[in-house]
């Protein structure tokens, strides 16, 4: 499972370690068949329980030519674990303390199994230490390695992750799962305790852990719901053999919100749209109809359901068989028939169910406005309409001779935005168009 260190794994005999030229390195089952060149660092019949059998019991072995040969490395070893007690005379902290560089083996890093990891460079100088057999970078890897043994050992293990064995606990059901070593010569946990970020607290009970003859501990089930979401740290503390209280940590993220409370951590949420069908947020008569665009969000499994509602609460439920998806999430759903709604703000509705199961909710609205009225003030709902007047150059209804002319003025309409064509007819039906040039249009319309 991610976040348990390859020391644990390694040390009681679940696993075998193993570490290719470049000194990369991955867990793999026993029986794991390695590649030509790569290094086996595994535990003998007894499992690791104290430092002082790291070099009875550690076995190191070479994959050559489709056989695993046994090598010599014990005095390599011992050499390591001497460094490390020099190393621990002179600064105890240095010693339990994380490789600001990055190690891949640390007692409070989440560490994922499954792929390949780089070892990054130590203060051994294990050239000329190891068999020759062995690479440089792999007498490094195996340095820092029994380094983590020691620690795992000395100070025990604690690791958090969901009962799926993830490292992100999320809604639908989904609990945390504690696994742990206790300090060496530890007989039992003084405390176990999970904390939010608001360092609200779940105080498991240590007097039910069982604790099997290797030190090892698990808790399952654990209900998570009350903390907050973000990171959750358990914190495991128990006393050494020499009497040292010892406290070992590790962090798991807790994320039980929908996408739509997670944009700062980037997540691109569900989304929906409704417009006309040339794009625009009014829908207009004249055979104009309704499109509705979206996306399911990051993660999104499933669109449940597409509902449009107008102010008056009828609602029209999308069929299924209408929504297109291009296969990236996105959906569409065109020539939808509006005529039945009322005039006014219609709403769109979408429910989806996001990356961790919950249903994600988003919506968007529209101006359906079918009718035109005499005054834009009344109820809301209704628009000025476009006007026209033709009177002589006086404001009068009968044009004379003498040199009067005719004259134009008129609205656009409320919303309107030009006008396509003025044209004066006589009886006779003889017209004539009015160039758009001799137009002149206000701000207002």
């Amino acid at each position: 499972m991610d976040g348990i260190s390859f020391a644990n794994d390694v040390v009681f005999g679940d696993a075998w370690l193993i570490i290719d030229a470049q000194g990369k390195l991955k867990v793999a089952e026993q029986g794991y068949v390695p590649q030509n060149g790569d290094v086996i660092v595994s535990v003998g019949n007894t499992p690791l329980s104290v430092p002082e059998n790291i070099v009875s019991e550690l076995r190191v072995s070479i994959a050559q030519q489709g056989n695993i040969q046994s090598v010599d490395a014990q005095s390599a070893i011992q050499s390591v674990i001497d460094s490390l007690d020099q190393n621990a005379s002179n600064s105890q902290e240095e010693l339990l303390s994380e490789e600001e560089e990055g190690s891949s083996l640390t007692t409070t890093g989440a560490v994922s199994r499954d792929g390949a990891q780089t070892i990054a460079s130590t203060d051994f100088q294990t050239e000329g230490v190891f068999p020759s057999s062995l690479t440089v970078e792999q007498g490094d890897a195996i340095a820092v390695f029994i380094e983590q043994i020691v620690t795992v050992l000395s100070q025990g293990y604690v690791d958090i992750f969901d009962n799926n064995g993830e490292e992100v606990i999320e809604g639908e059901g989904e609990t945390a799962t504690i696994a742990g070593v206790i300090a060496g010569g530890a007989e039992r946990l003084d405390s176990l305790i999970i904390s939010d970020i608001n360092d609200k607290q779940i105080v498991i009970d240590v007097s039910s852990i069982v604790i099997d003859e290797d030190g090892q501990y698990s808790v399952v089930n654990i209900d998570v719901r009350e903390l907050a979401d973000g990171e959750l740290t358990v914190t495991a503390i128990s006393t050494d053999g020499n009497g040292n209280t010892i406290a070992v940590t590790d962090a798991v993220k807790k994320d039980f919100s929908d996408p739509d409370d997670s944009t700062s951590d980037g997540v691109t949420n569900l989304s929906v749209s409704l417009t006309d069908s040339n794009g625009e947020e009014i829908i207009n008569g004249e055979g104009e109809t309704a499109v509705i665009t979206g996306y399911l969000g990051e993660g999104g499994k499933a669109l449940e359901s597409l509902i449009i509602t107008d102010v008056d609460g009828k609602a029209l439920i999308i069929p299924s068989a209408d929504i297109q998806f291009d296969g990236n999430g996105n959906y569409t759903v065109i020539n939808i028939n509006v005529d039945d709604f009322a005039d006014g703000e219609l709403t769109i509705t979408a429910n989806s169910t996001g990356m961790d199961g919950n249903t994600i909710t988003a919506t968007d609205t529209a101006v359906k406005d079918y009718t035109y009225g005499n005054d834009s003030d009344d109820d809301g709902s209704d628009i000025t309409p476009p006007q026209v007047s033709l009177t002589d150059n006086n404001g009068e209804e009968v044009i004379n001779g003498e040199g009067e002319t005719a004259t134009i003025s008129g609205y656009l309409g409320e919303g309107g935005k030009s006008l396509d064509s003025l044209i004066i007819t006589d009886i006779n039906n003889q017209q004539l168009l009015i160039a758009k040039e001799d137009i002149a249009i206000d701000e207002n319309g």
